[in-house]
Formats: structure tokens, C-alpha cells, sequence
């Protein structure tokens, strides 16, 4: 049973959320989370009992933001199109700030832990249903209408959210340039609001 909230709770929430952005999850310690948070590790047992159900209520807290954010996105504009672009802009941003988290989720559920598995698809998957639903509207205004859903969510999600976890992956193996570029060069161009925004309109723009 879950303890009631005082607010202390959420100072440590909000805490390790910034944690996990900055360093990824082995970077979650509960002395930092703590620290950060300005409460004793004492009242962190108290409401979390483990470093692993505070994990999950990190987790938790990072993507209810980006689904507060992704909805906004998609509610502030006009027509099927926009809706969409906004939606995949929203999805590569939250892939950007988060691109020191997900590749150690993702790394357990495509290798097979089933703890992982299940709390992805317990609290990671309302986007889904969002975006097929878009692209739904969307086709039925006339776009890609000569391609199955399934190609469509293909051929736009992995383009969006890949290069901040290939770029994340890089850094932390080291890795200072890619084909005599420097990685940080790299990042802001691919990256970057602007870039992201280029990306999404140049994938809708295809399937025209």
C-alpha cells in the first residue's frame, strides 16, 4: 500500500527525474536523490521502500510529463497534418531529453526481462494509441493513402527518435567524432528543435 503524500515524495521524484535526464538510470542513487531533494534518506524509505520502486515512480513521473506535453502539442493545432507533425516533434524531443534513460529500458526489453517488458507496456505505451490514431486521421484526409498503418508508423517513428539514442550510445562508449565530425556537432545538428522540425516536415512531405 502506498504511502500518502506529503510532498516529500515529489521533491524526490521531481529530484531523480533531473538525475536520470543528466546521467541515465545507473546514475539514479538514492544519497544523490536525497541529496538533491534536501530530505533524509530516512523518509526516502519511508515512501519508497527500494531503489527500484523509485526507479519506477521516475519513469513514471518522465513520461506523465511528455504525454502532458504531447497532448498540448497536438490539441494547439488545426487539421490532421499539423496534428501530426507536432505529435512526432513532441516524440523526438521527449527521445532528445531522455536519451541518457531509454537505451538501458529499451536494452532489458529487447533482452528479455520481463519485469522491464511489463512496466514498459503497463506505463509507456498512451502515445501509441495517439499517434496511430493521427496517422489515421491523416490518411483519411489523403495522405499515404496506397500504404497499410503499419508502414506508415514504420517508415516516421524510427526516424525520429533514433538518432538521439545512436548519438547516446556514442557517447557513452567515448566516442569524440563520427567520419571527422565532432560528436557535439553532430548533436546540434541532428538534434536541435529547428533540426527536429525539419525532420518531421520532411517526413510528412514524402508521403504527400
Amino acid at each position: 500500500m502506498s504511502r500518502p503524500s506529503s510532498g516529500i515524495d515529489l521533491k524526490l521524484i521531481q529530484a531523480g527525474s533531473q538525475l536520470v535526464r543528466e546521467k541515465g538510470l545507473y546514475g539514479l542513487g538514492v544519497r544523490a536523490a536525497c541529496r538533491a531533494a534536501g530530505v533524509n534518506t530516512g523518509m526516502f524509505h519511508y515512501y519508497f521502500k527500494s531503489k527500484n520502486e523509485f526507479s519506477k515512480a521516475v519513469l513514471k513521473n518522465l513520461y506523465g510529463e511528455f504525454i502532458v506535453h504531447f497532448r498540448a502539442a497536438i490539441e494547439e493545432q488545426p487539421g490532421a497534418a499539423l496534428k501530426l507533425r507536432a505529435a512526432l516533434i513532441a516524440l523526438a524531443k521527449f527521445a532528445r531529453d531522455s536519451r541518457r534513460v531509454l537505451p538501458s529500458l529499451l536494452a532489458d526489453v529487447v533482452l528479455g526481462n520481463k519485469a522491464a517488458f511489463q512496466f514498459v507496456r503497463g506505463n509507456f505505451t498512451e502515445h501509441i494509441g495517439l499517434l496511430t490514431g493521427l496517422i489515421k486521421d491523416w490518411q483519411r484526409e489523403g495522405a499515404a493513402k496506397n500504404y497499410c498503418l503499419e508502414t506508415v508508423i514504420s517508415a516516421l517513428v524510427p526516424p525520429m527518435i533514433f538518432p538521439a539514442l545512436a548519438l547516446s550510445a556514442l557517447e557513452k562508449n567515448g566516442v569524440k567524432t563520427v567520419f571527422g565530425r565532432p560528436l557535439a556537432k553532430m548533436e546540434e545538428a541532428m538534434l536541435s528543435d529547428a533540426a527536429i522540425a525539419e525532420k518531421a516536415a520532411l517526413l510528412l512531405e514524402v508521403f504527400k
